[in-house]
């Protein structure tokens, strides 16, 4: 049996050198690699098939492939405030798509490394308000939100938001890192811990070493309480935890990182690996 196939629509090679082509073209079934047909695209595809004793035979099929939701924006309200005080409302609007319901998700994105950190888990929900930590360094935080269709197309929309790293009492920061982490609200746990990590680092704080060391290990301490009562889950249960330690213990200087918190932090790595 010969078989030919053929694309109608002229929108995808099937000759040998079309890397998204898993298969021949002389193959009963056309494979496709991930991404290789364009989003919101009509194909059309004719096969002909010619047996040994010369019938032949000839089939065409269409289809449309999925496309990302479209035509909205996101943004934060206001657009300016101080870290870990200020209430950010991020939002997005306007957005449509076919595949219904659509849902949201926000992060914001480590300048440094690209490395996102989840303020808000796919929902329905348009909004969430977050408080947000200062950056290592300036003031801008790049938000990215993600805008997913039922069928998992997903849009990516970013906006910056202008964080201002200001003096901060810490005990009151421990404090509210217990509270949120007592409240089972982990996106604000998260922000406050990664926050007072930054802070701790800048060069707002003026804390001793001493002190700058027993503030270290209290947060390391929580953040081994949201590993033992088990709060994140799914992807998030080691990321999350060592995104937060990694924050925690990233200083330029070593010596700002005491053998206590070299300890504390070690063995709350192990207990990562040993219960992932």
């Amino acid at each position: 049996v010969n078989i030919t196939w053929s694309c109608l629509s002229n929108n995808f090679a099937l000759d040998g050198g079309n890397t998204g082509l898993l298969t021949s073209a002389a193959n009963p079934a056309l494979v496709f690699a991930p991404s290789a047909l364009l989003p919101g695209a009509t194909y059309s595809f004719q096969v002909h098939v010619l047996s040994n004793i010369g019938t032949s035979g000839t089939n065409t099929f269409a289809f449309s492939t999925n496309s990302a939701p479209s035509l909205g924006t996101c943004g934060s309200t206001p657009g300016e405030g101080d870290a870990l005080l200020t209430d950010f409302r991020l939002e997005c609007s306007g957005w449509e798509d076919s595949d219904l319901p659509i849902q949201y998700e926000f992060s914001s994105e480590e300048a440094s490394t690209g490395a996102l950190i989840r303020l808000a888990f796919l929902s329905t929900i348009s909004f969430k308000t977050v408080l947000l930590p200062g950056p290592r360094s300036g003031s801008a935080v790049s938000i990215v939100a993600a805008i997913v269709d039922s069928l998992g197309a997903r849009a990516i929309f970013k906006f910056t938001v202008t964080v201002v790293q200001r003096a901060l009492d810490v005990n009151a920061l421990e404090s509210s890192v217990n509270q949120r982490l007592a409240e089972g609200d982990t996106q604000a746990f998260s922000a406050l811990v990664g926050g007072g990590a930054n802070y701790l680092r800048s060069g707002v704080n003026t804390q001793t070493v001493a002190d700058k060391t027993s503030s270290v290990n209290t947060l390391l301490g929580s953040v081994e309480g949201l590993v033992t009562m088990g709060l994140i889950t799914e992807d998030a249960a080691v990321r999350t935890p060592l995104s937060l330690i990694s924050s925690l213990t990233n200083f330029e200087d070593p010596n700002e990182l005491s053998a206590s918190s070299r300890n504390a932090t070690l063995s709350l790595v192990e207990s990562l690996a040993a219960n992932p």
